[in-house]
């Protein structure tokens, strides 16, 4: 679960939208990343959230996008950069919530269709969409959970 939301390059003063998405993976049909906002000519999305490692392992993360820029950050440290053409990978211990963060932006010069996936790998597990299950839109704690989560 992810909060995103929307900034016009071009505007005055910064528009934003804000919503709960449930996976890594968005298709725009026409390349604009926000609905209801068609009269900007950029437009970017921020995901915020926590990811929750399924176990122990070092991580490797990359977006498969078309027509946007993707830039990926765990707990703040740069991961994945689609511009800049850099993939890093980063230990993540099983159970700990880490802040995840990801940004796309598109240049609006004429429609398009633009999409993202967000997807991971380990030596261990095989390249695919990071799973809804391990993604949550807080880092808290739920009473009587069986599973317990810690915080990085």
């Amino acid at each position: 679960m992810f909060r995103p939301g929307a900034t016009d390059a071009d505007a005055d003063a910064e528009a934003t939208v804000t919503q709960v998405e449930p996976v890594l993976a968005f298709q725009w049909p026409s390349g604009r990343i926000v609905p209801g906002l068609e009269r900007l000519t950029a437009q970017s999305l921020r995901l915020d959230g926590y990811l929750v490692a399924p176990k122990t392992d070092t991580f490797s993360f990359r977006a498969v996008a078309r027509h946007v820029d993707v830039t990926i950050f765990i707990d703040d440290v740069l991961v994945f950069d689609t511009a800049l053409g850099l993939s890093t990978a980063v230990p993540l211990l099983r159970g700990t919530a880490y802040l995840l963060r990801v940004e796309a932006r598109s240049e609006l010069a004429e429609t398009h269709e633009a999409s993202l996936e967000v997807l991971w790998s380990s030596p261990t597990l095989r390249e695919a969409r990071v799973p809804k299950y391990f993604l949550h839109d807080k880092a808290t704690s739920i009473a009587f959970s069986p599973f317990a989560v810690d915080v990085a």
